[in-house]
């Protein structure tokens, strides 16, 4: 179990790397709270600051992929963006923010975890192979290994090629 102060230290990590979607998600729950208050003005105003501190960011980061010719389903969601700015109709804006920079930083907390279970993974390949000699068995590097060789598997090893079974002992 993690301790406070790691969590902690996650948060600030994630603030400091992703500040768009907690702006918006900031923003939004602002709003949201003055206008049940009965303060529709202010809610507004709130969401509309929102709308352009987190979709400038969003529509910036759209026109760079653009302009290097990567075409994507983000132009959608920034013509929406200027649309609601255009509109000063903030609310549905600052939902879009929310989702695109949101998504965002769920596809690369999915690729950092992806990752990191990949080089956990490599980190516990097998180095070393036994390969059977007439009457030996010979300890070497997998990276010697050669198609023909036959090697042999001790319990609790790590198979540290592709195979095919020839018996089991």
């Amino acid at each position: 179990m993690e301790s406070k102060e790691e969590r902690i230290r996650q948060i600030v990590w994630f603030v400091k790397h992703y500040p768009v979607p907690v702006l918006a998600l900031i923003g939004l729950s602002i709003g949201g709270i003055l206008q049940v208050s009965h303060e529709e003005q202010a809610g507004k105003i709130a969401w509309f600051v929102t709308l352009i501190g987190g979709g400038i960011p969003v529509v910036w980061q759209t026109v760079r992929e653009i302009l290097h010719k990567h075409f994507v389903a983000d132009i959608v969601a920034m013509l929406a963006i200027i649309v609601s700015i255009i509109l000063n109709d903030a609310f549905p804006g600052v939902i879009i923010v929310l989702m695109q920079s949101g998504g965002k930083a769920l596809e690369d907390y999915a690729y950092r975890r992806a990752s990191s279970s990949l080089d956990n993974l490599l980190s516990r390949a097998p180095r070393i192979a036994h390969r059977k000699t007439d009457h030996n068995i010979e300890e070497m590097q997998v990276s010697q290994v050669n198609i023909g060789d036959i090697l042999v598997i001790k319990s609790g090893d790590l198979i540290p090629v592709d195979g095919e079974i020839l018996s089991m002992q």
